[in-house]
């Protein structure tokens, strides 16, 4: 039974979301009146009815309705509002240019509705004043991770970025990673997919699902990287380490290879006293000189493969080049990459369902 302390507590809670929303629209309604935009009353916009789907209605939605929606159903990890995209939508609303049929999305769980697509519309007709007609559709869900994935996939009006994405998914909380690591790893995820090649890896990246197993598949080898790179280090370091084709190369060599790529990483982020011909010195030398040379992602990520290679031979040298620039990258003792993906089959990204290659030394 609730204690009247968590009572008054939950009550305050409920107090300071009102007051945000409040505030959010006050905020945008300035905004609004500034470029001529004026609420208006008892007016509506009419769009066509679906027929067909039995979770698919067509509903009128007032100022008041909108607003009661974005207070009570809104989803808890919704993505961060963006002004100006309402404002537009507000504008068009009044100018008659408003599109018919226009979609609102909701889950359905244990008899309570969430908005999982359709937020910078309502803020519209909260602004605009206007009653408008949506095409509802309702999808109901058995768990609350189906509304996150449900949220993860709606990609209507303003298309959701891979960061507002992980944080729906609560990657950072459920690997233990800050949210910007989790960004990171994402960022790192088309270059190795696209075995570090330059014309595949935006292909790769357009593949939301396929980011996100692999930031899953590859946490453990993420905290070897960033325990490798983090403490004692700079700022300037830490963001060149951080870089994604350098960063999708350390990935790698920690998944395959943990224990000594710890050690490699390591010693190339933090200043040793290591002889001045060794691949980790030269490798950071190169990295921290990255303004001064222009480089190609694809080329940041062979030279990393290239110091790797040489640092496990034990071999010094004058200067890291780039070898063989037209062949696929090879890492040693990692999994040979650049023939074929060992995480999509070579070329085809229309698969996300695939599984992770067993750990094997060449």
């Amino acid at each position: 039974m609730p204690t009247p302390k968590r009572t008054r507590a939950k009550k305050r809670l409920k107090k300071k979301k009102h007051h945000k929303r409040k505030a959010e629209k006050s905020k945008l309604q300035k905004k609004a009146e500034k470029i001529g935009i004026k609420k208006n009353k008892g007016r509506t916009v009419s769009s066509i009815a679906v027929v067909g789907d039995a979770n698919t209605y067509t509903e009128s939605i007032t100022p008041d309705q909108a607003t009661n929606i974005i207070e009570n159903d809104n989803f808890v990890d919704q993505r961060i509002l963006r002004d100006e995209h309402s404002i537009e939508i507000a504008q068009a609303m009044q100018m008659g240019r408003f599109p018919p049929s226009t979609q609102l999305c909701f889950a359905v769980f244990q008899n309570k509705k969430v908005i999982v697509d359709g937020q910078h519309r309502l803020w519209a007709v909260i602004l605009s004043g206007i009653t408008t007609e949506f095409v509802c559709t309702y999808y109901p869900v058995d768990r609350e991770e189906q509304i996150r994935e449900l949220y993860a996939e709606m990609d209507q009006g303003k298309g959701r970025g891979p960061n507002e994405i992980y944080k729906a998914q609560g990657l950072h909380k459920e690997l233990g990673l800050t949210s910007g690591e989790v960004n990171k790893i994402g960022t790192a995820a088309p270059h190795v997919c696209a075995c570090f090649q330059s014309r595949l890896r935006n292909k790769a990246g357009r593949k939301k699902a396929m980011r996100i197993k692999f930031i899953r598949d590859h946490a453990e080898a993420a905290n070897v990287y960033f325990e490798a790179i983090g403490s004692g280090v700079s700022g300037h370091v830490q963001r060149a380490m951080r870089r994604a084709p350098i960063m999708a190369v350390g990935l790698v060599t920690c998944f395959y290879q943990p224990d000594r790529a710890g050690e490699f990483w390591s010693q190339v982020s933090h200043p040793h006293e290591i002889n001045e011909r060794d691949a980790r010195n030269k490798l950071r030398e190169y990295i921290l000189a990255e303004k001064s040379i222009k480089r190609t992602p694809e080329e940041w990520s062979r030279l990393c493969a290239n110091a790797w290679n040489t640092w496990l031979k034990g071999k010094h040298v004058q200067s890291l080049s780039i070898r063989n620039p037209g062949k696929p990258i090879r890492i040693d003792r990692c999994r040979r990459y650049g023939g074929a993906s060992p995480y999509l089959p070579y070329g085809d990204f229309s698969k996300v369902e695939w599984v992770l290659p067993k750990k094997m030394e060449e």
